[in-house]
């Protein structure tokens, strides 16, 4: 769907505000982040914030929803390619690093706010949009281990709780790479795919384990 010139306008404005909230919230938290010092960062007046956001809640919210949006989009176009499912595995460790890598602001705030926030937060709705985004990643991942099971490449395993396991490596990689400060990423992408994937593939000739 075409969009028209002032709806472009208007994405590109939140985007700006976006960009300069994930560097406030990482550097001060967002119970002491403030919409001037918002404002500021984004060169813009405290009132134009507001033409966008009513309150910081929900710029906060805004905020969580745009980057997991992004990424369910990343995940969800390696899940309906028709790539084994080895190969979208592969992809879709690669991608969401990558992704996250790349925002690390976002994860900074996300990662220690993220149950403290949701369990404060007041507009029931809210809350649980947020986690049913967090919820269907997951069972975009486990659609891809389905299709393993189904295939006979990967073991009879659980998808959803293999979905949740291999979600686990990647944000504890994540976290150790913007704790230690690491310049790239491949190597522990690379690391998790072989763990995640020689830990659920089908070897042939041997007996499951029930």
């Amino acid at each position: 769907m075409k969009t028209t010139r002032k709806e472009r306008e208007k994405q590109g404005r939140r985007e700006e505000i976006f960009n300069a909230a994930k560097v406030i919230f990482a550097k001060k938290g967002f119970e002491k982040a403030t919409m001037e010092e918002i404002a500021e960062k984004a060169e813009l007046s405290k009132g134009a914030i507001y033409l966008h956001f009513k309150s910081k809640d929900e710029l906060f919210i805004s905020l969580i929803e745009n980057y997991l949006d992004k990424l369910t989009a990343l995940i969800k176009n390696i899940v309906e390619s028709k790539k084994p499912p080895f190969e979208k595995i592969n992809e879709i460790v690669m991608q969401i690093i990558s992704y996250l890598y790349a925002n690390k602001e976002f994860v900074s705030i996300f990662s220690p706010e993220r149950g403290e926030f949701l369990h404060k937060m007041q507009v029931k709705s809210a809350r649980e949009k947020i986690l049913l985004k967090l919820q269907n990643q997951t069972i975009l991942i486990a659609r891809v281990i389905k299709e393993g099971t189904e295939s006979g490449v990967f073991k009879d395993v659980d998808p959803h709780a293999s979905a949740y396991i291999l979600f686990g490596m990647i944000h504890n990689t994540i976290a150790g790479l913007i704790i230690y400060e690491k310049k790239t990423f491949k190597k522990d992408a690379l690391l998790i795919i072989d763990m995640f994937l020689n830990g659920v593939k089908k070897e042939v000739g041997r007996k499951q384990i029930k």
